[in-house]
């Protein structure tokens, strides 16, 4: 038989003894409270009560439910009743069966509202998307696996690091210096020899190198052995060479080739389209045929007039430049670069776009235009600064349909990166952490929970 301890103490340990009773009294009670401990240190309180306390109480109790049947149930007003569907509020149930259970009206109002299948885009399978899409961040796109597909930046990376490890190895080759090993007729498709780094092979016959499925080459072309390689056909050792093309023709506008330069006589005759022009056959050529003046020279508005039109110029007055170009001068009032430039609706700018139109006095930036000239949108800083990164917020502000200033969209805080939205933001259902949720999403999650709660 254990020993029982006893203890008596203000509070009861946190780690109470086993086989114990504690006598437990804190400074502010009036009377000890008694605990147990079973053999394994559990502790469980004595509460004693009076006779008169139980007594009271055990009055209070429900007396002895005479048993009904199966097919009823005990009512608050202590008899027993019939169950059925009348009895728990569902007179309107019947026993359909899932599947032939008709649509309500509510539910067919909804299903009116929903895109058709064809009108939407599908998480899984090809579809041909047409239209421009926007994202308000980078999508994730997963490893491009075919040719027509985006690749991801890891990809790129990948690619970027392979390339620079190629032209790396053919720096090391060159390094090594290059060995003649002989020619290679190319017109058997012929797998590429075995050889070391700097070996050099000369294609003598046209054909394929590598196989059936490698690299066409031609008389003169030159292989060169970059990384030390077994004989192979291209897919198990053509990373290991690179072909140098040298039977290069002459370049035209379509084919990439070799070229020279234009002979004056070419030049001043300004028909052939073989030589390409230097800047002193340039010159030579507007000598030749061009009639040049300008303010420094004692002209006459007529002498003038008819050096221009000798030449096809533009009169003094004129810009002459090409259409869809906003032109720069220069200092002495000569045209410069273009600064701007227009092609189908797309203009470049040839530097930085700098805006100062004013909505009111703490905005500043650029608005977007209507087909009639009213404001609809704009977007530009907001606040004047006041040092320690604070001031020119980034902003977007927003026009009535008169073109009048409503107020800002979109403001974002330079100091902090903090954005304000001033109405609702929406966004899809979140796929992955760090996604925005909706409320709808939200919603459906509190609705699966259960909670519970006992008192004890």
């Amino acid at each position: 038989m254990a020993l029982v301890q006893t203890f008596k103490v203000a509070t009861l340990p946190a780690t109470p003894v086993a086989d114990a009773i504690y006598y437990v009294k804190g400074p502010a009670e009036t009377k000890h409270r008694v605990w147990v401990t079973t053999t394994a240190g559990v502790a469980r309180e004595i509460d004693a009560v009076t006779e008169a306390a139980l007594t009271a109480a055990l009055a209070l109790k429900e007396n002895v439910i005479a048993a009904g049947t199966t097919a009823q149930y005990w009512r608050g007003d202590k008899t027993w009743q019939t169950l059925n569907k009348a009895a728990v509020g569902l007179g309107n149930v019947d026993n359909t069966a899932d599947i032939d259970k008709p649509l309500s009206n509510a539910d067919i109002a909804a299903l009116a509202l929903k895109a058709n299948d064809n009108a939407v885009v599908h998480l899984t399978g090809n579809e041909s998307i047409a239209g421009i899409k926007t994202f308000s961040s980078s999508p994730l796109v997963p490893n491009a696996t075919t040719a027509g597909q985006a690749a991801a930046y890891g990809q790129v990376t990948a690619g970027d690091a392979a390339l620079q490890t190629q032209i790396d190895n053919i720096n090391t080759a060159i390094a090594s210096g290059l060995e003649f090993k002989g020619t290679i007729d190319a017109s058997t498709n012929p797998n590429y020899p075995a050889a070391s780094v700097g070996d050099v092979y000369i294609v003598n016959v046209a054909g394929k190198v590598g196989g059936a499925s490698g690299v066409d080459v031609e008389n003169g072309d030159m292989l060169i052995c970059r990384v030390a390689s077994a004989a192979g056909s291209q897919a198990t050792v053509g990373a290991n060479w690179n072909i140098v093309q040298s039977n290069l023709g002459a370049a035209t506008e379509t084919t990439i080739g070799y070229s020279r330069k234009a002979t004056t006589a070419e030049a001043t005759a300004g028909t052939s389209d073989v030589g390409f022009m230097t800047p002193l056959k340039t010159q030579q050529k507007i000598d030749a045929t061009a009639v040049k003046w300008d303010v420094a020279q004692s002209l006459t508005a007529p002498q003038q007039s008819q050096a221009r039109t000798n030449i096809g110029a533009a009169a003094a007055t004129s810009i002459a430049g090409t259409t869809g170009k906003l032109a720069k001068f220069t200092a002495s009032g000569t045209i410069g670069d273009s600064i701007v430039t227009e092609t189908a609706g797309a203009i470049t700018v040839a530097g930085t776009l700098q805006s100062d139109l004013a909505p009111n006095a703490n905005l500043r930036g650029m608005n977007l235009l209507n087909g009639g000239g009213l404001s609809r949108w704009g977007v530009g800083k907001a606040g004047l600064e006041s040092g320690s990164d604070a001031g020119s917020d980034f902003v977007i502000w927003r026009y009535n349909d008169a073109g009048t200033f409503l107020g800002e969209a979109v403001k974002i805080v330079r100091s902090t990166g903090a954005a304000t939205f001033s109405g609702t933001v929406s966004v899809a259902t979140p796929t992955a952490p760090g996604h925005a949720t909706t409320k709808a999403y939200v919603d459906a999650i509190g609705a699966g929970l259960n909670w519970a709660a006992t008192e004890w």
